[in-house]
Protein backbone atom coordinates (compact mmCIF):
# COMPACT_ATOMS: atom_id res chain seq x y z
CA UNK A 1 0.00 0.00 0.00
CA UNK A 2 1.38 3.18 -1.54
CA UNK A 3 -0.01 6.34 1.65
CA UNK A 4 0.84 9.53 0.26
CA UNK A 5 3.81 10.16 -2.25
CA UNK A 6 6.34 7.91 -0.48
CA UNK A 7 4.89 6.38 2.52
CA UNK A 8 5.01 2.13 1.95
CA UNK A 9 3.45 -0.80 3.59
CA UNK A 10 3.76 -4.19 2.39
CA UNK A 11 2.34 -7.99 2.85
CA UNK A 12 3.30 -10.87 1.06
CA UNK A 13 1.31 -14.25 1.24
CA UNK A 14 2.51 -17.77 1.04
CA UNK A 15 0.13 -20.48 1.03
CA UNK A 16 3.45 -22.76 1.77
CA UNK A 17 5.18 -22.61 5.16
CA UNK A 18 8.73 -23.52 3.45
CA UNK A 19 8.10 -20.07 1.36
CA UNK A 20 8.20 -18.17 4.09
CA UNK A 21 11.52 -18.46 5.47
CA UNK A 22 13.09 -17.18 1.74
CA UNK A 23 10.43 -13.96 1.81
CA UNK A 24 11.39 -13.15 5.81
CA UNK A 25 15.37 -13.72 4.67
CA UNK A 26 14.40 -11.05 1.59
CA UNK A 27 12.79 -8.36 3.35
CA UNK A 28 15.72 -6.22 4.61
CA UNK A 29 17.18 -6.17 1.18
CA UNK A 30 13.45 -4.95 0.02
CA UNK A 31 13.31 -2.29 2.63
CA UNK A 32 17.27 -1.04 2.06
CA UNK A 33 16.11 -0.75 -1.81
CA UNK A 34 12.81 0.95 -1.22
CA UNK A 35 14.25 3.38 1.22
CA UNK A 36 17.22 4.15 -1.51
CA UNK A 37 14.44 4.91 -3.71
CA UNK A 38 13.15 7.64 -1.53
CA UNK A 39 10.29 5.63 0.29
CA UNK A 40 9.18 5.73 3.95
CA UNK A 41 8.82 2.31 4.50
CA UNK A 42 6.32 1.71 7.23
CA UNK A 43 5.77 -1.63 7.68
CA UNK A 44 7.29 -4.48 5.59
CA UNK A 45 5.81 -8.27 6.85
CA UNK A 46 5.44 -11.99 5.28
CA UNK A 47 2.52 -14.52 6.69
CA UNK A 48 0.70 -18.03 5.62
CA UNK A 49 -1.95 -16.89 3.68
CA UNK A 50 -3.98 -16.67 1.15
CA UNK A 51 -5.51 -13.80 -0.88
CA UNK A 52 -8.96 -13.97 -0.65
CA UNK A 53 -11.37 -13.32 -3.42
CA UNK A 54 -14.70 -11.45 -3.13
CA UNK A 55 -17.37 -12.74 -4.25
CA UNK A 56 -18.65 -11.63 -8.15
CA UNK A 57 -21.46 -8.85 -8.05
CA UNK A 58 -24.15 -7.81 -10.87
CA UNK A 59 -23.04 -4.26 -11.75
CA UNK A 60 -25.72 -1.73 -12.63
CA UNK A 61 -24.66 -1.05 -16.13
CA UNK A 62 -21.38 -1.28 -18.40
CA UNK A 63 -17.68 0.06 -16.82
CA UNK A 64 -17.87 2.84 -19.48
CA UNK A 65 -20.54 4.25 -21.55
CA UNK A 66 -19.53 4.39 -25.54
CA UNK A 67 -21.93 6.86 -26.23
CA UNK A 68 -20.80 9.50 -24.04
Amino acid sequence: TLRGEDRITALFLSEQDDTLPRFEEHLPLLRQRLEGAGLNVEALACRKGSLRTPAATAGAGPLLDDHA
